[in-house]
């Protein structure tokens, strides 16, 4: 778009038309080269994955007001004029302005039962039918254009190359029969049903079955009322469907998108589909058997550039406002996307962080795509942890690469496998994630994203060497994880309260060994905010397990029904510094005034020390020689403390060592 003139351009957040951008004069990234690689593909069916906010639907919006036939020839030149697009004069005076286009969007569909998006689903037909409901006021062109295609067919009696497309571009890929084998006969056409499909979609009819075929039978009155194939836009597909599933009702909305979407399959109305979303929905009756479908995800070379900023484009808008300073911080929060082989960079946030910056120059990033949506699926990935995404998910934490498996043909309705108790009381319990599945989900969404191939890895086709893109979805990662291991989060609240009655028994071998079953099984499912994972926890590894047992205690600590606790870690008692120290509450013990005092010790490999015990005894004879009892009797004496439990834990890799001894006030006198 020209940026000659010496009115300065505006930054827009949340523009989706393209003639909006004119209008209002805002900043645009040219894109337009989309519209060159589309039509190169020579796909009748193209399905485009890519994340939230990565310009999906303005694309959708860009094809529409290029194809469309229903536009101004003046104003879609102006609205072209000065775009990378416009210097193909072979595409523009064969595309532009040839094709009717329908365009739909199922991005706003989204609710916690099948009847609470009823009304959104019939609202999509209804706004789409009011777009063409001059077809119905023009009843006599669309039964004369009928009646010549059906003249048409009948005196050739064969497929009909020209039936619909007698004025197509000469560069058109596919031979039309626009009456397609659905047709009971070719003279079967009826002005009356016309009508009555147009009255209907006036008002919200009663019956949602009624609107299963209203995109097939609307794409034929439009290919027949403007003689020519349609092109059908359907952006964010595949929400719907995920949305049911997070809510349990996924049978009932894909026996409802099936018809919709399976109006892409041999259908001799239609020039070309395009879907975009963030997920492919391996369902065979969506895309089975349509002709030269394609997908194209985020792996794939084609596309790449189309969606997302590159580097050099996010540098040309910093430089447009006088912010190329700040290129270096926006890489390390927003950059890191892989597409094909090109790191991308995310618009909304490039977008939004120019508009606040602008406004006020102290501003510093933040994560703005993050919280433009939920983030539902991190959530269900944390409350589903099992050993092995634990582990996983703590190398990506620790802004480590790992190799996860993906599948790229995933069936959503396949990820859910309910339980027994599930299944018996309610379908809305929350699914079970196969841990392929997880990944998957996160992968195209992009939590993760590829990480460049060293000649270390071999990988197989269904894997990938990924890490967490930046600092933004880093930070994200963190935060939900501080969540799930808090007050907040009743599991871990629940697991953090049965831990801490098990350090107020009496210390016996016996209770020893079931805090070491209960710490073993916590540690299978923790992972830990390790920002120096790769300098002073791989020195120091005893800091891990320190901040777990911090963690979990400062959780249930911070209840206001413990509020008369002493809790504190690294405290100084004594002559040094216990690591974790605290006061039982009294909703726990009412009867005794406890001290609990902890010393944290960690190994490699326990099968490498000959004796364990020596260790553990060691750490017990630290927490003596230092004198952290005779500390912290001191220190809070107003507790009246006057029994201590010392606990030594020795831990190594998921597993632990724990060896206990109780010390009265009376014995250090």
């Amino acid at each position: 778009m020209d940026r000659s003139n010496t009115t300065k351009q505006k930054i827009g957040i949340g523009y989706i038309d393209l003639k909006d951008f004119h209008k209002e004069n805002l900043y645009f990234i040219d894109k337009t080269s989309f519209i060159e690689h589309f039509l190169d593909q020579k796909d009748v069916v193209t399905l485009i994955t890519r994340p939230r906010r990565f310009g999906k639907t303005l694309s959708m919006n860009i094809l529409e007001h290029f194809f469309s036939i229903s536009s101004s020839p003046t104003e879609q030149k102006k609205l072209f004029h000065d775009l990378q697009i416009s210097q193909n004069l072979h595409i523009c005076q064969n595309y532009m302005g040839k094709y009717p286009v329908i365009s739909l969007s199922f991005g706003r569909i989204e609710g916690e039962s099948f009847a609470s998006v009823e009304e959104l689903l019939k609202s999509i037909f209804i706004e789409l039918y009011d777009q063409f409901s001059f077809i119905a006021f023009d009843l006599e062109r669309l039964e004369q254009n009928y009646q010549t295609l059906n003249t048409k067919y009948s005196s050739k009696g064969q497929d009909l190359d020209n039936a619909l497309n007698h004025d197509s571009p000469t560069v058109k890929t596919q031979n039309l029969n626009i009456f397609s084998d659905e047709d009971e006969s070719p003279f079967n056409f009826s002005i009356h049903q016309v009508k009555e499909d147009f009255k209907r979609f006036r008002v919200s009819e009663t019956d949602l079955n009624l609107y299963r075929n209203a995109l097939r039978n609307l794409i034929r009155y439009v290919a027949i009322y403007y003689m020519q194939p349609v092109i059908l836009l359907i952006d964010e597909y595949d929400v719907p469907l995920t949305k049911a599933l997070t809510y349990g009702y996924y049978d009932q909305m894909l026996s409802f998108m099936k018809p919709i979407i399976g109006v892409i399959k041999d259908n001799k109305y239609l020039f070309k589909a395009v879907l975009t979303g963030c997920l492919r929905v391996a369902q065979e009756s969506f895309f089975t058997g349509a002709n030269n479908f394609e997908h194209y995800g985020i792996d794939q070379i084609t596309y790449s550039t189309d969606f997302g900023f590159t580097k050099e484009e996010t540098l040309e808008l910093l430089k447009y406002y006088h912010l190329e300073n700040c290129i270096d911080e926006l890489v390390e929060w927003y950059d890191g996307y892989l597409f094909g082989k090109t790191n991308m960079i995310c618009p909304w946030n490039i977008i939004n962080f120019c508009k606040h910056k602008l406004a006020d120059p102290n501003i510093k990033p933040s994560p703005y795509w993050i919280n433009s949506s939920e983030n539902a699926i991190l959530n269900v990935l944390l409350n589903n942890l099992n050993p092995q995404l634990a582990e996983t998910l703590q190398q990506l934490t620790d802004q480590q690469s790992t190799i996860v498996s993906i599948n790229d043909h995933l069936v959503l309705n396949k990820l859910k496998n309910y339980s027994v108790k599930a299944d018996l009381l309610s379908l809305n319990e929350a699914p079970i994630y196969s841990e392929q599945a997880f990944w998957t989900i996160l992968y195209n969404a992009g939590y993760i994203t590829r990480s460049p191939l060293s000649s270390n890895y071999d990988l197989k086709h269904d894997q990938r060497l990924v890490k967490i893109p930046n600092r933004e979805i880093l930070e994200t990662f963190k935060e939900q994880i501080i969540d799930r291991f808090s007050v907040n989060n009743k599991i871990h609240s629940q697991n953090s309260f049965e831990l801490l009655q098990l350090f107020s028994n009496v210390p016996s071998e016996q209770n020893s060994y079931k805090i070491m079953d209960e710490i073993h099984v916590l540690l299978e499912k923790f992972i830990s905010i390790r920002d120096g994972a790769k300098g002073s926890f791989k020195d120091h590894p005893e800091w891990y397990y320190h901040a777990f047992l911090n963690g979990l205690f400062s959780a249930i600590f911070s209840l206001p029904e413990y509020s008369d606790h002493y809790y504190a870690s690294n405290r100084e008692l004594g002559n040094g510094y216990a690591d974790i120290s605290f006061k039982i509450p009294s909703a726990i013990n009412s009867h005794e005034r406890i001290g609990v005092i902890i010393e944290i010790k960690a190994i490699d490999d326990l099968d490498k020390i000959h004796d364990p015990d020596i260790i553990l005894d060691k750490a017990l004879a630290q927490i003596e020689n230092k004198k952290y009892v005779l500390g912290m009797m001191n220190k809070f004496a107003y507790y009246s403390i006057k029994t201590i439990y010392q606990y030594a834990i020795l831990f190594c890799k998921k597993d632990c060592l724990v060896k206990a001894k109780k010390i009265e006030k009376s014995q250090l006198q």
